[in-house]
Order: structure tokens, then C-alpha cells, then sequence
């Protein structure tokens, strides 16, 4: 039974890895092909910006940073305005 138990163990870690593994390439191969897309080099840093309103009240603006593809959290931001300019927002999110 411990054998039994052992062997699936082993098969369960090695799926996670394999699938971690697959995650990791999708992603390199996403930026690499988003580089590719836009005529420039692999990026390394990739900043998003969104503003969002509730039907025109409510503006908030968030920053979104990715590194190499994976989502940098650290470095996100989110910024609510009393006003309803985006552009506003936005150069409030960017200083």
C-alpha cells in the first residue's frame, strides 16, 4: 500500500512539473511572438494602463505592469478620481 501510495505521489509531482513546465514556455513564447508582432525586441517590462467608470461616475484608472509575461503585482496600481477625465486619471497613475 505505501508502494502504492509512493508511485502515485511520484506521478502527481511529476505532472504539476510538466504542466508548470508547458505554462512557462506558452508565456515565453507569448512575449516572443508579441515582440515579434510589434517589430521590436522581447520585451522585458509591459505596462497596461485601463479606465473604468460606473456609467460615468466612479473613474478609476489602474496601472497593470507584466515582467517577462508573468504579472509583476507589486508594481500595480489602482487610482480613483473624483473627476471623470481619463486623461487626468491617467497622468496621475503614470508621476
Amino acid at each position: 500500500m505505501l508502494k502504492l501510495a509512493n508511485k502515485n505521489a511520484s506521478i502527481a509531482l511529476q505532472e504539476k512539473f510538466s504542466l508548470i513546465e508547458r505554462d512557462e514556455e506558452r508565456t515565453i513564447n507569448a512575449v516572443e511572438n508579441l515582440g515579434k508582432q510589434l517589430g521590436i525586441y522581447t520585451p522585458h517590462r509591459i505596462e497596461a494602463f485601463d479606465n473604468s467608470n460606473i456609467q460615468g461616475s466612479d473613474p478609476v484608472s489602474a496601472l497593470v505592469v507584466f515582467i517577462d509575461g508573468k504579472p509583476e503585482k507589486e508594481s500595480t496600481e489602482n487610482i480613483k478620481s473624483r473627476r471623470s477625465r481619463d486623461l487626468m486619471i491617467m497622468n496621475r497613475c503614470v508621476k
